[in-house]
């Protein structure tokens, strides 16, 4: 009976430090039984009981002042925040940290990380799927220790190209895009059904104008990225295909516009280059005809005037000099 009871004890204290240290059972039975132990030499050396570590209560366990608890959520191959917790120990005792990670939702039972024992771990976003990590930490002091096993926190990595999702309206109005895993596309583009879409940071639908580090858009009621012509409080804007909004000079089935800085299609008279040119109210270039007084060529450009640098001193010039025309000349002083 009594070999039976120190068996089952020595059973249950295999389990507990080979969970925490990662070695093998066999390891972990030579270093148990003071049997025999492995150097880096490969030598075998064997062990006196008062080298052999056990677990005593009296040891001061660890204390995590900054715990793990939550969620966070990645992109695949997104790089990742580093998990990270503080933890204090006794002044006699030495601290040491094991990082694991577990496919369930429970801080036991896991799978140590190879190389994971500081106390800060990033974990890879290279594969889709919600892992759960936590750490051990183990004051030792001697040959006596003492552990604690810190909260949990779940890593959820996802992969919107190989994922399927549904529309979701929200409370406050807002629309917003739902994976199958349950997280939402958020501060990125999304193509749906052959239209793209944009979400802001928090997961909602983006409408209206819209500006990124790639360029400025132009996103419909709902929520649609618009290519082409367009037309939003009166005014024409044009897009590219990749729904870039446009602005310059530019040119569309072989026909040439102006638009300004936002985007807006401009009429009237514009400079391009070394050349004027006018505008119709359709924004296209008017040819072999007379505007305001001002003579246009076939090539649509500007006839310039001598002593005139643009159309509109031209145009001044010629009505100041109707107007003086037209002033009743002075009377005369003779006879008087």
């Amino acid at each position: 009976m009594k070999n039976f009871r120190r068996w089952m004890c020595t059973g249950l204290v295999i389990c507990a430090v080979g969970v925490l240290t990662g070695c093998s059972f066999k390891d972990t039975l030579s270093v148990l039984t003071g049997k025999e132990n492995h150097t880096e030499d490969g030598e075998v050396q064997v062990l006196s009981p008062d080298e052999i570590a056990t677990r005593d209560e009296s040891v001061t366990a660890p204390e995590f002042t900054q715990n793990l608890e939550g969620s966070a959520n990645y992109l695949i191959h997104e790089e990742a925040q580093p998990l990270t917790v503080e933890v204090q120990g006794s002044e006699a005792g030495e601290l040491t940290y094991q990082w694991y990670s577990n496919s369930v939702e429970t801080n036991g039972g896991g799978t140590p990380i190879e190389g994971a024992t500081e106390t800060s771990y990033t974990p890879s976003t290279d594969t889709a799927g919600k892992v759960f990590y936590y750490m051990v930490a183990t004051n030792t002091e001697g040959n006596k220790f003492n552990m604690t096993t810190s909260g949990l926190i779940a890593v959820q990595v996802s992969d919107p190209d190989n994922m399927t999702g549904e529309w979701e309206d929200t409370e406050d109005g807002q629309k917003k895009w739902k994976y199958e895993d349950g997280t939402y596309a958020a501060s990125t583009w999304k193509q749906i059904e052959d239209k793209w879409y944009a979400f802001d940071e928090n997961g909602n639908l983006r409408k209206g104008f819209f500006t990124d580090e790639e360029g400025k858009y132009y996103l419909n009621d709902s929520g649609e990225r618009l290519a082409g012509w367009f037309e939003v409080e009166g005014s024409h804007y044009y897009a590219d295909s990749d729904g870039k909004v446009q602005t310059g000079w530019i040119e569309v089935d072989g026909v040439r516009y102006c638009l300004d800085g936002e985007g807006k299609m401009l009429t009237g008279w514009q400079q391009d280059g070394d050349y004027w040119c006018y505008l119709g109210e359709d924004g296209t270039i008017q040819k072999d005809t007379t505007v305001d007084g001002q003579t246009i060529d076939a090539d649509g450009h500007w006839v310039p005037v001598e002593g005139a640098e643009s159309p509109q001193a031209a145009i001044d010039a010629a009505a100041a000099a109707a107007a003086a025309a037209e002033e009743p000349a002075p009377e005369s002083s003779e006879g008087q």
